[in-house]
């Protein structure tokens, strides 16, 4: 899971007495003999991921079907957390009073202070699943992580799935990556990245192989 949630992270920037970058305000240094004035800077590989989890809540899902996706929702944002240099949020749309997302867990919550809010789950509204998606990327654009990950959790019927393809390359050229979990039967494809349970028990492997696509592909 550690390799999974790995991308490039610049570390804190070093002067060396070599290199391409010169930095012009270190030039004085060279007075009192300091001749380290070339700016280094090096990228590690290691977890730096800043996920988001979309929880769909809509009339269309069961109650069933809304108690397996809040499960999983609770477990991946655990899973993330766990992870030193990771953060996860979640959020289930729709929300209230027109409001496109409902908070469960804001990055900076443990998963274990916001279990009342997933019991407290129930299906409602529509399936906004555009909206939802742009606003959890605003709020990802502006994360230090170097990775962004939607990880869409829904049971795929909604009104304007025919947008979802260009979305899906709008947030890839924004540097965001999504993953979708189908919670149901016979649920369409969406994404390019997904995989479908019906029950919560097969989320393990499920979110193993979205994972490992979505790290094969980078």
């Amino acid at each position: 899971f550690h390799r999974f949630l790995q991308g490039l992270s610049f570390q804190p920037t070093r002067y060396a007495r070599s290199g391409r970058d010169l930095e012009s305000k270190r030039l004085s240094r060279l007075y009192v003999g300091d001749t380290r004035v070339f700016r280094c800077e090096e990228s590690v590989l290691r977890p730096s991921v800043a996920m988001c989890v979309l929880l769909d809540r809509s009339g269309s899902m069961t109650r069933e079907d809304m108690r397996t996706g809040s499960l999983c929702a609770q477990a991946i944002a655990g899973m993330a957390d766990s992870v030193s240099g990771c953060r996860s949020s979640v959020y289930a749309f729709p929300g209230v009073e027109r409001q496109t997302l409902l908070e469960v867990k804001r990055f900076d919550e443990p998963v274990a202070s916001c279990l009342e809010r997933f019991c407290a789950l129930r299906p409602f509204g529509y399936t906004p699943v555009r909206q939802s998606i742009n606003s959890a990327a605003a709020q990802l654009v502006s994360r230090r992580e170097s990775r962004k990950i939607i990880f869409l959790i829904t049971d795929g019927l909604c009104s304007d799935a025919e947008l979802l393809t260009d979305i899906e390359q709008d947030l890839k050229r924004a540097g965001i990556e999504i993953v979708c979990l189908g919670i149901g039967d016979d649920i369409p494809k969406i994404f390019s990245i997904q995989s479908d349970i019906k029950y919560s028990h097969q989320m393990k492997e499920a979110a193993y192989r979205l994972l490992e696509e979505t790290f094969r592909r980078n």
